[in-house]
């Protein structure tokens, strides 16, 4: 498809280098940041803090439970040991947790509850995470489409979504970086840890 010159749209980054884009690529970078800050703030805590173990999971940990934003994000790099993660928000969570990838290949895939694809297109599974977390392993390869769809499908089915991805190593496959755009443009933090290779990602369906 032939690109007109009307349809795009030229900046300078700080460094004053010019950047160029499609008009509908920023609209639907902005609709995610809107989307996203609609979230901000609107939701109770998961859960105080003071029961978490010391150790290397638990200011990850504590950033999840402590977070009111329907969106929160978590820089997976190094030696963050996701299974551990996952433990802890079991113990502390009264209600579901969902564990999807974005890409349908490797071992993360196979041991979670499908693709953010196929979350988006399934009624059935878009039933299982109602009023619970959708935690997106891999969230560093998600584009900003599937990411404004699923923050839409968040608010109406009242849960929330833990964006989990080694920025410093996943790129995107689609278009658009949907936890840069969250973090840089979007006011949102990123939890930083580092991350070790973990024995399992298995969906953990969770309730006390």
């Amino acid at each position: 498809q032939e690109i007109r010159a009307r349809d795009l749209i030229r900046s300078k980054d700080k460094n004053g280098r010019t950047l160029v884009t499609r008009k509908d690529i920023l609209e639907e970078e902005q609709r995610l940041i809107k989307q996203s800050r609609k979230g901000r703030g609107k939701l109770r805590a998961l859960r105080g803090q003071d029961h978490l173990p010391e150790g290397p999971t638990h200011d990850a940990v504590s950033h999840l439970l402590q977070s009111k934003d329907r969106v929160t994000l978590l820089d997976t790099t190094a030696s963050l040991d996701i299974d551990e993660v996952l433990s802890q928000l079991a113990r502390s969570y009264r209600r579901s947790i969902k564990n999807f990838s974005v890409s349908a290949s490797g071992q993360e895939a196979r041991r979670t509850s499908g693709t953010v694809a196929a979350l988006l297109q399934n009624e059935k599974l878009q039933r299982a995470v109602r009023g619970g977390v959708i935690w997106v392993d891999e969230a560093s390869r998600l584009g900003t489409k599937d990411a404004v769809a699923l923050l839409e499908l968040a608010e109406k089915k009242h849960c929330r979504i833990i964006l989990a991805g080694d920025l410093k190593r996943h790129q995107t496959t689609h278009r658009g970086t949907a936890m840069h755009l969250l973090e840089e443009h979007g006011g949102f933090k990123t939890q930083r840890t580092e991350k070790r290779p973990s024995s399992s990602l298995e969906e953990r369906s969770l309730k006390q």
